[in-house]
């Protein structure tokens, strides 16, 4: 037997008591500590890592010191401490001198992960804390506490706890921004924030989320869990947290954000991840903290007494349980709520306290922006009649190609929220707006074909709302008797004027028939002159109302005749966005197949050398498909997405950059294919 590796998975399996965040986080200030300790209380290093120093093994320079700290503690062969001879003074000692860049006091729970940070190098190396020690830290730390209160109370620390939480009002006007911009990371951040508000998670979870964790739930989406902070080991049941749309307020509707987020950003096949990359927590704190750098966005948290640098990822969760739990005099039980963030309910849950759907989905619903005191808050998600089901299944293969099976359901929710709130993102978002290049604006037969199957109401046939509270019930049915009373109060109102009508009928006909001229006698004769000549055509269409299909055509400027506007501009996005444009153009915007059009057809100089850069990548596409006898399969939108989906190979990109990272290749830009081709 192979006892080297049964010893290195048994220590990995020791090891893996620790996250691996937390293992940063100890380690840190684990050689923040020794380094301390190498200055200032060298009577508690062993000889070996003395005589090592002494030897020169070590450097007089602090990132030094630290490195080589960080290497023993890697390690492990040589300890960097005499364990029985540490005294609660000497880690207390080390605590007082800590502060802040920028000269503050440090927060009671900073200390408190530097204690945990102690107790975790004991266990490393297999030293017992005695009994003295733990107390002796435990009533230094009593005392800190009450300290670091006192400081608080005379205005040397700040009052409040960690991030600031985010209230529903800024939530809502953070959506409505960062959905009118088309900034890659902002999509990114855009999607991260509504997902992680509407679930209430940490941001951890929010990273992890997996297809495979995701279900269609008949109106909601579910999202399950198998690892959390307080959860470390999976020992808690899997149920799902249900995700709501919100119809009412397209701008934080977490469906709608999904949509946008899979039409802009390809599947990648290579990665089940929903939120690819390595480091997404870093990815969405950076994108948000440029984000209210921003002159229109600053001046509003100025204005609301916000600091930029106190809101951050655990802001959402603070924001979305506060108002789930206290946003209305009718909330859900706190039960509830404690189980769908995640909080410990003690020895209780699990036991007393389980989780039962129909308050999760209370939950999402409240989470969600429904209004709670309103019939509205039983409104269903946008979704699609059953005689449209072969469109739809058309539909998705176009707009959401690559999707894995077991999103077909999710993909079929979030394509009715895309296709119902098209009125509101074409009035709302820019006209060069990225998700206007994607596949379903560029066929708008099956467009058109979508709109017209597309509902969204408070009853439907195929779906039942969930998650509905006995009042909100209560006002939908006074909401049934009051459209039923202005009902009875039209039909009797109708029939007054039937009977009017019908008496001033009768009495014109008396009239004609004593031979007396009347105005309304005299009107019909004359219309009925009109139609016998033909002079009157009641089936004649109002051309206002006709649709007329837009064709391509020339635009005039600089005294020439040109195929595109004069600003136009070739918009970013992917691989497959960019070729559809190629070889389709965009009906939408008036645009013909790109491969159509000249340089001189660009105004501007930058745009002559972006279109040799997607001239060069689409004729690799066009030389594949040509290579493998695909030229007649380009049709419709469609057949040119399966043409692609069959060629794609020729300028796909590696899975890993370089330097071995992870690459989003589903949100890739087509330029960065194009640079990465060329390096080849």
């Amino acid at each position: 037997m192979d006892f080297d590796l049964i010893n290195k998975k048994c220590k990995e399996l020791r090891d893996n008591t620790v996250a691996k965040n937390s293992k940063k986080i100890y380690a840190s200030s684990q050689q923040r500590f020794l380094s301390w300790v190498v200055e200032n209380k060298p009577e508690l290093l062993p000889a070996d890592f003395n005589t090592m120093m002494r030897s020169g093994g070590v450097g007089t320079g602090k990132n030094e010191l630290r490195l080589t700290l960080k290497r023993i503690l890697e390690k492990r062969e040589i300890k960097p401490l005499i364990f029985e001879n540490l005294k609660a003074e000497d880690f207390i000692g080390w605590i007082v001198t800590l502060e802040k860049g920028d000269g503050r006091q440090l927060s009671f729970s900073c200390f408190n992960g530097h204690r945990a940070a102690l107790f975790n190098l004991f266990r490393d190396y297999g030293e017992p804390m005695t009994k003295n020690l733990e107390n002796e830290l435990s009533l230094h730390f009593k005392g800190l506490k009450r300290t670091v209160a006192l400081d608080t109370s005379r205005g040397m620390l700040r009052i409040k706890k960690g991030k600031d939480p985010l209230s529903f009002e800024m939530y809502s006007f953070l959506g409505m921004t960062t959905l009118r911009l088309s900034s890659k990371d902002l999509l990114f951040s855009r999607t991260f924030m509504i997902i992680s508000w509407n679930l209430m998670c940490r941001s951890s979870n929010a990273i992890s989320i997996r297809y495979g964790h995701m279900e269609f739930l008949n109106d909601s989406l579910g999202v399950y869990f198998s690892h959390m902070k307080n959860d470390q080991i999976g020992e808690r049941p899997r149920d799902p947290r249900h995700i709501y749309a919100n119809p009412l307020k397209p701008e934080i509707c977490p469906i709608l954000a999904l949509a946008i987020y899979w039409a802009i950003f390809s599947f990648d096949c290579s990665s089940d991840q929903l939120f690819q990359g390595n480091n997404q927590y870093e990815r969405f704190r950076k994108s948000f903290q440029h984000l209210f750098k921003h002159e229109d966005i600053s001046s509003v948290l100025i204005r609301k007494g916000l600091n930029p640098e106190n809101i951050g990822t655990h802001s959402m969760r603070k924001g979305a349980a506060t108002f789930c739990s206290s946003g209305s005099t009718a909330c859900p039980s706190s039960t509830s709520i404690h189980l769908r963030a995640g909080w410990s309910l003690g020895g209780v849950q699990n036991t007393y306290l389980r989780y039962e759907a129909a308050g999760d989905q209370y939950v999402g619903r409240v989470v969600s922006g429904l209004p709670l005191d309103s019939f509205e808050f039983s409104i269903l998600p946008p979704h699609f009649s059953h005689s449209s089901s072969d469109i739809v299944k058309k539909a998705i293969q176009v707009v959401y190609p690559d999707m894995p099976l077991s999103l077909y359901g999710i993909g079929e929710m979030a394509l009715a929220s895309l296709v119902y709130h098209l009125p509101f993102l074409r009035s709302t978002l820019p006209n060069g707006h990225r998700l206007f290049n994607c596949s379903l604006f560029l066929d708008i037969d099956l467009l058109k074909s979508l709109s017209m199957n597309v509902k969204c109401g408070y009853r439907s046939k195929t779906i039942v709302a969930s998650g509905i509270p006995p009042h909100v019930n209560i006002l939908s049915q006074m909401k049934d008797l009051k459209e039923q009373a202005i009902s009875t109060l039209e039909k009797i109102e109708e029939n007054r004027h039937t009977v009017v009508k019908d008496i001033i009928n009768e009495l014109e006909k008396r009239a004609i028939g004593a031979e007396t001229v009347t105005y309304d006698g005299l009107s019909n004769m004359i219309m009925s002159c009109l139609e016998e000549s033909g002079l009157l055509n009641k089936n004649k269409i109002d051309d206002s109302q006709s649709e007329i299909e837009k064709e391509p055509n020339f635009y005039v400027w600089n005294d020439g005749y040109h195929r595109l506007p004069q600003e136009y501009v070739i918009p970013d996005g992917g691989v497959k966005e960019v070729w559809l444009l190629w070889t389709h153009g965009s009906r939408e915007s008036n645009i013909p197949p790109l491969k159509y059009v000249k340089p001189s057809d660009f105004n501007i100089q930058n745009q002559r050398k972006r279109y040799s850069e997607l001239k060069f990548l689409c004729n690799m596409i066009d030389e594949e498909i040509s290579q493998k006898g695909l030229n007649n399969r380009m049709e419709t939108i469609e057949a040119s997405i399966e043409t692609f989906t069959e060629v794609r190979s020729v300028v796909e990109v590696s899975s890993q950059t370089r330097t071995s990272r992870s690459r989003r290749r589903g949100q890739i830009s087509w330029r960065t294919v194009v640079n990465i081709l060329r390096r080849k």
